[in-house]
């Protein structure tokens, strides 16, 4: 990336995609139109940062012809994974959105049998533990933090609910 790239808090294709999910949990919108919307944004939101990573629209519709949208579970999984590519360059919001949806299905390593230096033991990461500033400044906090939900990064946090193959 270019160090004059943008920060883009919520790109359009996310913004269709979570839509897309949205209309197919049951609300309202078209679930397809609105995942075939997300997909081409995601596919053509590089070329406003550098012409070169320009995808031609026959291209675009190629690809959304070869991976018709399907409703259902194999719709929620295709969203997912389709949210995942889209934040390609932002880690923390795909790894977030993983937690709550389980989508795209990922395989932990962590070696066989795990690496001892593996602080998971093979698990992928749930969340980012307080560091031990926060244990110095805020003790009263921390220690509740600790005895309520613990400080491991296998430890899930409140929203990430959904039961994952690698669970």
């Amino acid at each position: 990336m270019k160090m004059n790239t943008p920060t883009v808090l919520l790109n359009y294709s996310e913004s269709e995609l979570l839509k897309a999910e949205f209309a197919e949990r049951g609300g309202t919108g078209n679930a397809a139109t609105l995942y075939a919307s997300g997909v081409t944004a995601a596919m053509k939101m590089w070329e406003d940062v550098d012409p070169s990573l320009a995808i031609a629209d026959a291209d675009v519709l190629a690809y959304l012809t070869a991976h018709p949208y399907v409703a259902g579970t194999p719709g929620q999984k295709m969203i997912g994974e389709q949210y995942w590519a889209t934040h390609f360059f932002d880690f923390t919001e795909a790894w977030s959105n993983w937690r709550r949806t389980g989508y795209p299905i990922l395989e932990p390593f962590g070696g066989a049998p795990p690496n001892a230096l593996n602080v998971t033991n093979g698990t992928i990461p749930r969340k980012l533990v307080a560091n031990r500033g926060e244990a110095a400044t805020n003790p009263e906090n921390y220690a509740a933090m600790v005895s309520a939900q613990g400080n491991e990064m296998t430890t899930k946090v409140w929203w990430d609910v959904k039961v994952h193959p690698t669970n």
